[in-house]
């Protein structure tokens, strides 16, 4: 893959247990950018990110399908999703994102969810992500609400 827009040439590829330490910190950098989420709430930050380890993705990759997006030898992108279709997580690094980086993770968990004999992804998605997805040709089914307030829709694809 070649993104148009920037002068590129990203690879996606499925992740190896020795690219965890790297998967951690561009999550953890990701989600720091979704200010819109977090609203830069260092409470809510802090346990959103309390979850995002090197260890806790080494056990993801163990159980998970996780694929990545490098570019000359450098982790920009991942996206992990579940056995039975729930995408879990996509994250690009804040710097590249709106590059097509997302888009083309995520063609490649529709190319395996249906070799996998998969008819749907569904997933959470944050409000920062939301129009992402519906350009993907998600759909919203709910609205995720926490305390009365809008944290996010809960969407699904059509494989």
């Amino acid at each position: 893959f070649k993104s148009n827009r920037v002068k590129m040439d990203v690879k996606i590829k499925v992740a190896a247990l020795s690219d965890a330490k790297e998967i951690a910190k561009v999550i953890r950098s990701s989600i720091k950018a979704c200010i819109q989420d977090h609203q830069n709430d260092e409470k809510l930050l802090e346990g959103w990110l309390d979850n995002e380890t090197q260890n806790n993705v080494k056990e993801w990759l163990e159980t998970h399908h996780i694929y990545i997006a490098t570019s000359h030898d450098k982790i920009i992108g991942v996206i992990m999703y579940a056995r039975f279709g729930e995408i879990l997580l996509n994250y690009v690094l804040p710097t590249l994102q709106g590059h097509g980086i997302g888009k083309a993770m995520l063609n490649a968990v529709k190319v395996d969810a249906t070799e996998k004999n998969l008819t749907e992804l569904y997933l959470e998605s944050t409000l920062t992500a939301k129009d992402f997805y519906l350009s993907q040709g998600f759909n919203i089914i709910a609205q995720v609400t926490d305390n009365a307030r809008l944290i996010g829709y809960e969407m699904s694809y059509q494989l």
